[in-house]
């Protein structure tokens, strides 16, 4: 009998702490969740996205060569910039929200590998290798790393999960 009541607390207890510690993703689909936004001086109009988290918006801007990525916080304490990635690179991906207990703690993104050119109008071009770029939001923003190789999304969210886990206790 005492066994089984072990065990019962044991189940109850093993519950709690993964209730605790939950993280949880969601995902900004640059191909369905950003609407072009309208631009009358000739320049090219940057690209307005909903994001997972009501708490930051998502711009895509564009130059002659490259476009940039900007995550800002809604009262613009924190940007994070994601640059010189050619013109087209968000089209086809997404960007994967990290959460804990429902708040947004990071966010992962893919991202081409560029190297230098001696073209002055365009400096920079994909050498056709990828990264994710893995950035903390909020009370965790000094998080700034990459990961690449196999596994590399799930090598991405271990690493956010284990700062978030380390900063919090």
């Amino acid at each position: 009998m005492f066994k089984n009541f072990f065990l019962i607390c044991l189940v109850i207890f093993s519950l709690e702490l993964s209730s605790k510690d939950k993280f949880s993703s969601a995902y900004l689909d640059f191909s369905k969740d950003c609407k072009s936004q309208t631009n009358e001086d000739g320049e090219d109009a940057p690209l307005v996205c909903s994001t997972p988290s009501k708490k930051y918006t998502l711009t895509v801007t564009y130059s002659a060569c490259f476009e940039t990525i900007l995550v800002e916080s809604k009262d613009k304490k924190e940007i994070i910039e994601f640059s010189n990635q050619p013109i087209g690179s968000a089209d086809k991906r997404k960007m994967e929200w990290r959460f804990y207990q429902n708040q947004p703690v990071g966010i992962i993104y893919r991202m081409n590998v560029m190297k230098q050119t001696p073209d002055e109008n365009c400096p920079e071009t994909s050498t056709k290798k990828e990264k994710l770029e893995i950035r903390g939001l909020g009370k965790f923003s000094k998080l700034n790393e990459s990961a690449s190789g196999k596994n590399a999304n799930e090598k991405a969210r271990e690493i956010i999960d284990k700062f978030v886990l380390k900063q919090k206790n």
